[in-house]
């Protein structure tokens, strides 16, 4: 019995201040924040980045996913009308919506320059990776509004930072160029403004050169130490590693390295999907071929070691069954119909219905 086909999560039609560019050549995605000249963050577009992480997840051809913004900021932050005008139970959302690039099991990369203010800055913080350029400022500019940060900025920066410097930043709504960021641990790297683009590019064929299930794996049980004892994660972290042993990148990564070459990880998993039609029929046709030897084998009386042992060598010979993962099974996750060009993103900030963008396949 096969296991069934997971239910795909589907891409809004149009997307409110950002494009999305897929690449399937080199497995990456570009989610590319373009609402000129700030980027400002609106309530709609923040259920929309969710639905794209959640579609991008789904997404067979995109292996790493990269959050950037057209122009010289990253952005100033979240619509301030949108927040007076938003239902309690809409704001209430906000912290889950931009979790999105958190609950992804795929590595998130957030490339930012210029302005990082508030929700700009909680979305980084949810991303695997920051690099920013030494024009970027970071903040949390919530307090000269009379509020605090309310999607999960403050907790994400005491968890990397600690509660000292986080109150630094988020009571005083300070302003942390980037490579202070770098050296406090929150930016994963800090490079000169025109060397941005191209030290993204090489991050994401860094980690497309990873195998895919060790990445979510890695992704997951990091994420997941963050609130677990030492005990509890050192066992979680056991579980994690067990599990992957048994799966054909390992063996693959195993293989390429005592032959000596670049391995090709395709995020095949084993242990836990059925066997194809046609292996199974082989496989099959081989315990007939096995019931026919027990047929015309010797009987084993008690006590015989010699015939025991070689039973049990025989059966140590038998490898196990290495079932192939359809990678493919999502392929339709993104409807090429659905890929159509995107508009130019510099449309008036005034004018919403003109920052709405399509995905466009690269």
């Amino acid at each position: 019995m096969t296991d069934p086909a997971p239910l795909l999560p589907a891409l809004p039609a149009l997307f409110d201040g950002f494009r999305l560019e897929i690449d399937p050549a080199r497995e990456r995605a570009d989610i590319i924040l373009d609402r000129p000249p700030l980027n400002v963050v609106t309530m709609a577009e923040r259920e929309e980045l969710r639905a794209v992480f959640e579609a991008l997840d789904a997404d067979s051809r995109v292996r790493v996913i990269v959050v950037r913004a057209a122009g010289q900021h990253f952005s100033s932050g979240g619509e301030i009308a949108g927040f007076v005008e938003a239902s309690p139970e809409h704001v209430s959302r906000l912290a889950w919506n931009i979790a999105a690039p958190v609950r992804c099991r795929k590595p998130v990369i957030a490339a930012s320059r210029g302005y990082c203010f508030g929700v700009g800055f909680e979305l980084a913080l949810a991303c695997d990776f920051r690099l920013v350029s030494d024009t970027c400022l970071y903040a949390l500019p919530e307090q000269r509004l009379g509020q605090i940060p309310g999607s999960g900025g403050a907790a994400r920066l005491q968890k990397m930072v600690g509660i000292t410097r986080t109150k630094d930043i988020v009571m005083r709504s300070r302003r942390i160029p980037g490579g202070q960021a770098h050296q406090w641990g929150i930016a994963t790297e800090c490079v000169a403004d025109a060397d941005l683009e191209p030290t993204t590019d090489r991050l994401v064929e860094e980690l497309r050169g990873f195998a895919p299930l060790a990445q979510r794996t890695a992704k997951k049980l990091l994420n997941d130490l963050e609130d677990a004892s030492l005990s509890l994660g050192i066992e979680i972290e056991g579980q994690c590693y067990s599990r992957l042993r048994s799966t054909d990148d390992f063996r693959e990564g195993v293989a390429a390295f005592n032959e000596k070459r670049k391995p090709n990880f395709r995020g095949s998993d084993a242990t836990s999907l059925a066997a194809p039609v046609d292996d199974r029929v082989e496989d099959d046709q081989e315990h007939d071929r096995a019931d026919h030897r027990d047929e015309h084998a010797p009987q084993v009386e008690p006590g015989d070691a010699s015939a025991a042992g070689a039973g049990e060598e025989d059966a140590a010979d038998k490898g196990p069954y290495d079932a192939e993962y359809d990678v493919k099974q999502a392929a339709g996750a993104l409807p090429v119909e659905q890929l159509a060009g995107a508009p130019a993103g510099n449309q008036a900030e005034n004018d919403p219905a003109k920052n709405r963008h399509a995905a466009t396949a690269v």
